[in-house]
């Protein structure tokens, strides 16, 4: 009896040394940052399925490629959360009415390779994903252990059909085809998808947010949007703001004339999701190159990649 007990004692074991391994090495390869408060806008959101149901969020799409269910608040598909088969928050997805976006770049979201087009709650949307879970592991039915529960195992953008990984911190981020654009005490250092020269007509609104603190560990990223959000049409928690005037180019100053026209006449959309809001609210900003400053290895001058003019930028690496 005893040698049956060490023997399973033995194989418990294994199996959790196996699922620690397995744990870490995707947090290694992956790029994990921990959430340590998951928001979007100022709204704290539920990481587990169970507290989803709990706060009266509804399961509303079915992903049987990756094995997700897509939940949103009720009658609202504008942010829906998606969990893995052991329930836990394995991605997100930000949604625009199509009747909310100006008439006159709806056509340009679907060529960004951003946005998708699809009809959930009897809404047409064009919706942008960024998975927090690799797709290996979500195949294979999710997360394995509580270990990895704080922690985003990595931040995966859907772009042109592919996710791909969104930088973990600042230094590397300056090394991919991002653009480092303004610093905002209390909110963070930001780069962009876009930069000066971008073209609108297909234009991939995405920005990620760092704390500028030592290399600069990703707290948040988001999304622009030429659009208006229908706040008063719906009765759950909105997560949108208006940028405008001086706001915008604060944070966007090395941003395309259109974004900066449109965001001085009418206003741009907003989506903040954050992975650790406290540390935003944290943040603290002082000069500017911060690459130059913070970063040993220097900015990329591939082609289209930014160089010493961080301006000067064509996002052509994934198109």
């Amino acid at each position: 009896y005893k040698k049956r007990c060490r023997t399973r004692s033995n194989v418990t074991q294994s199996a959790m040394k196996s699922v620690l391994v397995f744990t870490l090495f995707i947090a290694a390869t992956c790029g994990s940052v921990e959430w340590k408060d998951f928001r979007a806008g100022n709204v704290k959101l539920p990481t587990s399925e169970v507290d989803a149901a709990d706060a009266g969020w509804k399961s509303i799409d079915q992903d049987d490629t990756l094995k997700l269910t897509w939940y949103s608040q009720e009658n609202d598909p504008r942010l829906m959360l998606g969990f893995d088969g052991r329930q836990k928050l394995a991605g997100l997805r930000v949604a625009f009415l199509k009747t909310d976006v100006d008439s006159a770049y709806a056509s340009d979201y679907v060529k960004s390779g951003l946005y998708e087009e699809g009809t959930f709650l009897g809404h047409q949307c064009l919706f942008s994903t960024v998975l927090v879970t690799p797709e290996n592991v979500l195949k294979s039915g999710g997360r394995r252990s509580l270990a990895d529960d704080e922690i985003a195992l990595c931040a995966n953008l859907k772009r042109n059909g592919k996710f791909k990984s969104i930088a973990r911190d600042g230094c590397e981020a300056a090394q991919g085809a991002v653009v480092e654009q303004g610093c905002q005490s209390g909110y963070g250092l930001v780069f962009s998808k876009f930069g000066s020269k971008s073209s609108c007509d297909s234009l991939a609104p995405f920005y990620i947010i760092y704390d500028p603190q030592g290399s600069g560990n990703m707290v948040g990223f988001g999304w622009l949007s030429f659009s208006k959000y229908s706040a008063a049409d719906f009765k759950t928690k909105t997560f949108y703001k208006t940028l405008s005037g001086n706001a915008f180019s604060a944070l966007f100053p090395n941003a395309p004339p259109c974004l900066t026209s449109y965001a001085q006449n009418k206003g741009l959309t907003a989506v903040d999701v954050w992975f650790s809001y406290d540390s935003s609210k944290k943040t603290s900003c002082s000069g500017s190159n911060w690459v130059d400053s913070h970063c040993q290895k220097k900015r990329s001058t591939r082609p289209g990649q930014f160089g010493a003019v961080s301006d000067n930028f064509v996002d052509s690496e994934e198109s």
